[in-house]
């Protein structure tokens, strides 16, 4: 079953929460001691979000899936930003 849609409360509460754990969920390591030390980041991240929250029950995949997505979202828009600057800026 689909779960609801997340409320900018939820995402704010996420990001938070993800801001403690920063160093551990960012580090661009990717070998086994390094993936085992984020899952268990992304497991106490879950357990958090979901005593925070309390609406609705996400599965630590799910809040990895909305930060990827938060973060994709946020580097669009700040590239589109600079791409419109930079345009204006050459045009004059």
């Amino acid at each position: 079953k689909r779960a609801s849609n997340f409320f900018k409360k939820d995402e704010c509460i996420l990001i938070g929460i993800i801001k403690k754990y920063k160093n551990v969920v960012e580090c661009k390591l990717s070998d086994t001691t390094n993936n085992l030390r984020k899952n268990k980041c992304w497991i106490k991240i879950e357990e958090e979000f979901n005593a925070i929250s309390g609406d609705t029950y996400r599965d630590n995949k799910v809040l990895r899936k909305k930060y990827d997505n938060i973060k994709k979202h946020t580097k669009t828009k700040f590239s589109d930003e600079k791409v419109y600057l930079l345009g204006r800026w050459r045009s004059t």
